[in-house]
């Protein structure tokens, strides 16, 4: 997981231009990366022939049943296998990102698929549904969480509704989950206080408030998903770096 906290990100409009902000740009560099790379081979001359022997390495032990340890050098990297990925990733930046409401969301859910509970989180296939039907493909941003659904630091103005936003990607649903701070101390120890274990868990979190804060947000940015977009890998396990695979791991 990736984290960002960013000052003065007071909405959650606000968030979510931030966050896709930082998704262009990763999207963009790799896009970039890969275009300059393609093709080459030989000695390491910079960071960008770093990052080609990086992206072969990953491609080769992808493609291959060997051991990490016994890998080949992986030569000149083959393109071939990302050209359906990079057109997505292409197509992706070329319009913006849909915004939603969870209202919005879980109205069209219960229309389409029957009554749910009003504050249940979606599953992974709701998220790719959603993507889906908003996004036609498109990452789609969705808004104004019940409050119950995230935890206590997030900004609530009517302790109803959260100024929390999920970045939903096709194929792997959720990608970014972030939300604009609650500085409020007096609000956070009120939270909290049905709790009591939870309180001391987080005491020092309600000290930091108590010295004063500045409005802020964040989010974090699941990294091996990120991967799978990248390299159009369809299950987690293959860029994740030790998965739980039963006599896979290698030491």
């Amino acid at each position: 997981m990736l984290e960002l906290e960013s000052v003065h990100l007071r909405s959650v409009d606000l968030l979510c231009d931030e966050i896709e902000t930082v998704i262009r740009l990763i999207i963009g560099e790799f896009l970039e990366l890969v275009q300059s790379t393609a093709g080459q081979a030989g000695t390491i001359q910079g960071k960008s022939d770093l990052a080609h022997i990086d992206l072969a390495s990953v491609q080769s032990s992808l493609s291959s049943e060997q051991n990490w340890a016994r890998l080949p050098y992986p030569g000149t990297l083959d393109t071939s296998c990302l050209i359906e990925p990079l057109s997505q990733m292409k197509s992706l930046l070329s319009r913006p990102f849909v915004r939603i409401t969870f209202e919005d969301a879980l109205h069209h859910l219960c229309e389409r698929f029957g009554a749910r509970h009003p504050t249940e989180d979606f599953t992974k296939e709701e998220e790719r549904h959603i993507v889906q039907w908003f996004g036609e493909s498109r990452p789609v941003f969705v808004t104004d969480f019940p409050a119950s659904l995230k935890p206590f630091y997030c900004l609530s103005s009517d302790g109803v509704r959260a100024e929390a936003a999920d970045l939903l990607f096709p194929d792997v649903g959720e990608l970014v989950g972030g939300s604009v701070r609650e500085t409020d101390e007096s609000v956070l120890r009120q939270r909290l206080s049905t709790n009591s274990p939870e309180l001391c868990a987080n005491e020092w979190y309600c000290g930091l408030r108590g010295l004063g804060s500045a409005p802020h947000g964040g989010f974090g940015l699941g990294f091996e998903r990120l991967l799978q977009i990248l390299l159009g890998v369809h299950n987690i396990r293959d860029v994740t770096p030790f998965p739980r695979v039963m006599n896979k791991i290698v030491l």
